[in-house]
This record gives C-alpha cells, structure tokens and sequence, in this order.
C-alpha cells in the first residue's frame, strides 16, 4: 500500500510519463533516475510477496514465513500470492478470490521450497465445505441401478479416503444425510477478476438445495485451475460452472465423484469460454429425476467449449426422466449449432448408466454440426435398460443427433448393451447410431468398431421385434432426410444375431454409402449372416444407398 501510495505521489510531482535519457544530468533527473528505479524494485518485490499458510502455525501469524503462516481466511481476503501447506483447511464461508489472487497448494511447510519442486501426491492441500466434518460415502451400482449410503467417512487421516469398489464400474458420491450443515460453495472469483488456483483439493461443499458447490466463475471473470481436484461435492447444478462472458482454463486437473442434477459437473453456457486439456473426470453421478433434455453425468458441452485430452472412468447416469431425450453418461453437446466446440483425443472406459426410460442415453451424445468427436477411445462401457416403452432406443457408445456431423478417428470396442422389454417392443439397439428422431446425416470415418456385445431379452420370455445393429440409422417416416456414410471403418466380432450396418428400416428418406471398409469375421457361430442391411430398395427410394468396395470377411 505505502509503495503503491509513494509512487503516485512522484509520478505527479516529477511528470513519470517523460522517463529521463542519458544525455539529461540535471539533478533533477538523477533524482528521477534512483527513485524510478527503487520504486519499480519495491513494486516489483511487492507483486511477489508471498503470504504463507498453514493449519497448526503458532507465530506471530503474519503470514511472513511457515514458521509465522496465517490462516486461509485471512490470506484470501488480502489476496496476492499464496502458499499453502499440506492440511486440512475447513473455511467459515466461501472464499471469494480478490483480482490477481494466486493460491498455490502442495508445499510441505518447512523451510525454503521453491514453486516447481512441490510434492502434490504427498503433501495434499484440502480445502473443504463440510463444516461438521461427518460427510459419508453413497455407494451406486450400475448393474442394478441401486445405491446405499455407508458410513466410510470422505476425509480421514488428511486424505480422501475412498471406498473399495467391488468392480471397475460401481462408484460413489457423497451422500445426503448430513449435507445441509456444509458450505453451500467452495470458491467464487468475482466479475472482472483474474485468478489462478494450482495444486488444492477442493473437498465436500454444497448440499441438495445448492448449486455450483465447487468453483463458481462469475461474469467477465478470468480463471486457471491447474493441478488440483474437485472431489465429493454435491448440488443441483454442476460443480465447477462458467457464467457468461466467464472463462476458465482447466488443466491437470480432476473432478472426482461429485454429483450434479443439471448439465453434469463441469459446465460453460453461451457466450463464455471453457478450455479443458489434459484433466480426469472419475466416478461422476447424475440420477436424472428433474427437466434436462442434455443431460450429462460429467459434462453438457455448450459453445464456447474444447475438450481434449481427457479421461473418463467410473462416472454413471440412472436415467429415469422420461422426458430427457439426449442424455448421456460422459458427454453432451448442448443443442447449440455452433462450430465452437470440439472433443479430441479423450478416453472413455468403464463408465456406465442405467436407463428405466427407454431413451438413448450413449457415453458420448453430440448435436452439433462439424466434426464433433476425433481421435477418441470408447470402450468396456455398460449400459443396461430396463423399460416397458413401446419403442426403445438403446445406444452404447456413440450417438449423433448432428445436421451434418462426423466422427473421425474413434476406436469403439469392447462396449456392453443389454435391454429388457415388453414383449410388444420395438427395440433399436448398437453401438453407435443416429438419431432416429432427428433430421440429421453421420459420418464416420477412419475408425474400427469391434466386439460390442448386444443383448435384448424381453422381460416375459416373448420374442422381442428388435432391429439390431452395431451402427444404424433407423427412419421413423417418409419426409425428413437422413443418411448414413461410413468410409474406411473396421467392423470386427459383432454380437450373433446383429446387423452390423443397419439403415432405412422403412420406406422413409434415408440414404447409406459404405466405402473402402473392412467386415472382418462378424460372430463364427451365426448361421444367419447380416453383414450390412441397407433397408427396403435403397438405391430406388430417398437419397438411395451404395455398398462399393468394400471387402467383406467370414460371417
């Protein structure tokens, strides 16, 4: 403040705009001179000025140094360049972040530890919500659709203490027996204010009634979270939100076993920016029980928004809003026909969702056009249906409800559909599909699809009219257009009994062209080979359908 003080001071007394040359030796000017240059060393040493933090300190509490830290109420409210030690903090409010606020986590709080040298695994910097300290785990089962609270406590020992998962897809979110008593929100960075947040833990806020418990960037806000994780946080709206105008840079980072009702855990509306890059999002859940036709357990991408680089596991969707009709498990583009989004280069493994509404609830569901999803992995995911719809539309991996959309580059294997129905069902089941509601054309290529298990009983021991595929496009009438193109795929191990191309089921105006692919040994037990299915007289009605160099393997 003094500096700040003393520099306006003599920047109007001695005009600081005109900065002296060599050739001025008035005394004058060399005073100008030594206070310009002990002045910008002093501003210079005082946007560096580090305040310390640590949870046991017992000094002067001037946050100098470890040995005289101060707590992290106090830090954040003068703002600046933090350091915090490994602990446990549990702040009185939301800590709302000055412009220019630095808050770095991870140092072990003795002596002099440099910014790059900091042990994160090790010397975990947790800033939790749950005032009471008695937040439990609820446990999911994907398989049954079922879930029960325990009493596995979130944090113990310094740590987050995650419970043992009986298999690679049950996961857990904080439970809501005690969440009235936490902090409705961790962190907010106010409008106008830039800020950065590396290497925290931010731990176990919000409650029922609460939304955005993580991070909350506000409007014309700027942020960066690198390093750091959101873990057991709960509301009913996403974790970690951008308002418009916001933008957030999250990188290195991980949103872990959170729980959201609306637009997944990490979400960025129209007209801000959400950059993601090389980051987990683990164990996520959404038990869609209210209005969000995009649902998604992990994120909505909305324009504005680059994802790539990521990984997803474990997260799980219990779809039982009937009305949500573009949900998915991991990602979901919100609506918006806009070229300002993208997915790239991300992994999707053992996440899984069960659906009692009979809509497609797929890990990755885009609707926007342009080339939505490239270079991605989508395997060993579950997705299990239980529903007495007339008509059910089971997706595994991938769908798309693009105008125009493509899929480049996807490695699509190893992915578990299973769906019990009344017997009177109409079943469309795969791996991949189009949207059968939606105008729409997909294009996939470059990509290999290979053994995905599809499985369709009925719930009475009837035979269910099941139109099966690995990748369809079925047509629901006779006017939209809709077309299906597939250029130098792979199809390998399909499940007996499936088409492995399945478009125009109907008469409706539905188009498919499968160039250049590879149909290698579909199921060695089928007798009935069902290598590609193009629908009723393709090439005479619609956009037509060709089958051209293609190559085609044992069936």
């Amino acid at each position: 403040m003094i500096t700040a003080y003393l520099y306006s001071i003599v920047k109007r007394r001695f005009f600081w705009h005109n900065l002296p040359t060599q050739k001025e030796g008035s005394m004058l000017n060399k005073i100008k001179v030594a206070l310009w240059g002990w002045l910008s060393l002093a501003a210079s040493l005082s946007a560096f000025a580090v305040t310390y933090v640590k949870p046991d300190a017992t000094g002067t509490e001037s946050g100098s140094s470890w040995a005289d830290a101060t707590s992290l109420d106090a830090a954040i409210k003068a703002g600046g360049v933090i350091y915090v030690a490994k602990g446990v903090y549990y702040p009185t409010a939301t800590l709302e972040l000055p412009d220019g606020t630095e808050l770095y986590g991870g140092f072990a709080g003795t002596g002099d530890e440099a910014l790059d040298a900091r042990d994160l695994a090790n010397n975990e910097t947790i800033i939790s919500g749950d005032t009471n300290r008695d937040d439990k785990w609820k446990l999911y089962d994907p398989h049954t659709g079922t879930s029960n609270n325990t009493e596995i406590p979130v944090v113990k020992d310094g740590k987050i203490n995650l419970p043992d998962f009986a298999d690679e897809y049950e996961t857990c979110c904080p439970n809501t027996t005690r969440d009235s008593e936490n902090l409705k929100r961790l962190v907010t960075i106010p409008s106008l204010a830039k800020v950065t947040i590396d290497g925290v833990v931010l731990v176990g806020a919000g409650h029922a009634q609460g939304g955005y418990p993580g991070v909350f960037v506000d409007k014309n806000a700027t942020a960066i979270v690198t390093n750091s994780r959101v873990v057991a946080c709960r509301g009913s709206y996403p974790a970690v939100y951008v308002a418009e105008a916001g933008s957030l840079t999250f990188t290195k980072s991980s949103i872990e076993f959170c729980y959201s009702d609306n637009k997944g855990v990490i979400y960025s509306p129209v007209n801000s920016t959400l950059m993601i890059d090389d980051c987990r999002f683990i164990g996520n859940v959404r038990t869609a029980s209210i209005p969000d036709p995009h649902g998604s357990a992990v994120i909505c991408i909305d324009r504005g928004t680059h994802l790539k680089n990521s990984f997803f596991t474990r997260n799980y969707n219990r779809h039982s809003y009937a009305n949500n009709t573009k949900e998915s498990v991991c990602v979901s583009n919100a609506g918006y026909a806009n070229e300002n989004v993208s997915c790239t280069g991300c992994t999707f493994v053992f996440n899984s969702c069960y659906d009692t509404t009979g809509k497609m609830t797929p890990v990755v569901h885009w609707t926007v056009g342009g080339v939505p999803v490239q270079n991605c992995v989508i395997a060993s995911n579950l997705t299990t249906v239980v529903s007495a719809e007339s008509k059910v539309s089971a997706v595994s991996a991938f769908a798309s409800s693009a105008v125009y959309g493509a899929a480049d580059s996807l490695a699509i294997f190893d992915n578990k559909l299973s769906v019990t129905a009344t017997a009177a069902a109409v079943v469309d089941a795969a791996a991949v599909m189009a949207n059968p509601s939606e105008v729409c054309d997909l294009t996939l290529i470059n990509s290999v699809i290979e053994d995905n298990e599809i499985n369709v009983v009925s719930s009475d021991g009837a035979d269910v009219a099941a139109a099966r595929g690995v990748l369809f496009r079925p047509s629901e009438d006779t006017t939209s257009r809709r077309s299906l193109a597939v250029y130098n795929c792979t199809f390998m191990g399909s499940t007996e009994g499936s088409d492995v191309v399945y478009a125009n089921p109907t008469e409706g105006a539905c188009g498919a062209v499968v160039l250049n692919s590879v149909f290698g040994t579909i199921h060695p037990f089928d007798t009935t080979p069902r290598v590609v299915n193009l629908g009723v007289n393709p090439v005479t009605v619609g956009y037509g359908a060709l089958l051209g160099a293609a190559t085609l393997g044992e069936n």
